[in-house]
């Protein structure tokens, strides 16, 4: 039966789709990194190849600088995977264009072709439900005149596994954060209460056009500077509770504890109860920072 399938780009070997498989046998596994240095290094062999990995075999067929690959298990007949391929092949020919291929920047960027993918590999793997669509017969003809070449493991030399990492780590969509409850959103409009205050209180400092006072003047203007500071402050913190950013939970900390310092100098112009609102604000915020993690990846997040 067919276990496992990839469309690859033959230029630089980057996947563009692939069946979805969650089966974690070993075997597999290694037939399926076998198949993907493969796909890197297909402009290098003919147009339709085959070969022996473990208890698997390994077929191959490139058009239009596109690379079909299937796995499939050692019994499974070779006209039938190379008809499997072949009818992938025209389907994808079908639905994207050359252009298309060549101008896409990452990983799996045709993955919702997986859904033809799988249906084809459900016909295939039961005979009893395949129809007259695949020609048999001129597959079976072009295998006796034209040989699938044999590829020696040893051609495809050792298995470069970083590589492989560096490439399919990235080939996921990019993740989001869970859906913000409302106790979330309440934090958040919170928040910019806080920001707008504190930024109505700075106004009036603003308005002055020139004070006699020379330390007056200097006062001042730290204390338009600590306050605005503060607002920005409060203000990132609403954008890390809202968007997935790296190093989100550090930074947080990091503006929650200026932000505690910000309201300590500040204290003077506040009674106990406003300084005890911003603070407990702030501390929501950043325990609602916290508490909303990465949303689960889905079954064909890096295929």
């Amino acid at each position: 039966m067919v276990l496992f399938a990839m469309i690859s780009r033959v230029s630089d070997g980057m996947a563009m789709s692939a069946s979805t498989d969650l089966d974690m046998h070993f075997e597999l596994k290694e037939s399926k990194k076998q198949a993907k240095t493969l796909a890197r290094k297909a402009n290098q062999f003919p147009i339709k190849c085959w070969m022996r990995s473990g208890n698997h075999n390994i077929y191959f067929i490139k058009a239009v600088g596109v690379c079909f690959l299937a796995v499939c298990e050692m019994t499974y007949p070779t006209v039938l995977a190379f008809c499997f391929l072949d009818e992938i092949q025209r389907e994808f020919m079908v639905t994207f264009q050359s252009q298309d291929v060549q101008r896409a920047k990452r990983p799996y960027s045709f993955i919702e072709f997986d859904t033809f993918i799988q249906k084809t590999k459900q016909r295939y793997n039961n005979t009893r439900t395949l129809t007259t669509r695949i020609n048999v017969s001129e597959m079976s003809e072009e295998l006796q005149n034209f040989p699938p070449y044999n590829i020696n493991s040893t051609e495809l030399g050792p298995l470069d596994v970083g590589v492989e990492l560096k490439t399919y780590k990235t080939g996921g969509p990019a993740r989001k954060l869970q859906p913000l409850s409302w106790v979330g959103l309440t934090i958040c409009m919170l928040s910019a209460v806080c920001a707008l205050l504190n930024f109505l209180r700075c106004l009036p400092f603003l308005s002055f056009v020139s004070i006699d006072d020379e330390v007056r003047s200097h006062s001042m203007t730290f204390f338009t500077i600590s306050v605005c500071a503060y607002v920005s402050l409060v203000c990132f913190l609403c954008y890390l509770l809202l968007f997935a950013v790296k190093w989100r939970i550090a930074m947080s900390r990091t503006c929650f504890a200026i932000i505690i310092i910000l309201i300590y100098y500040l204290n003077n112009l506040r009674n106990f109860w406003q300084i005890l609102f911003h603070v407990m604000v702030a501390m929501a915020t950043l325990h609602r920072i916290a508490k909303r993690q990465l949303q689960e990846k889905p079954p064909d997040y890096n295929v």
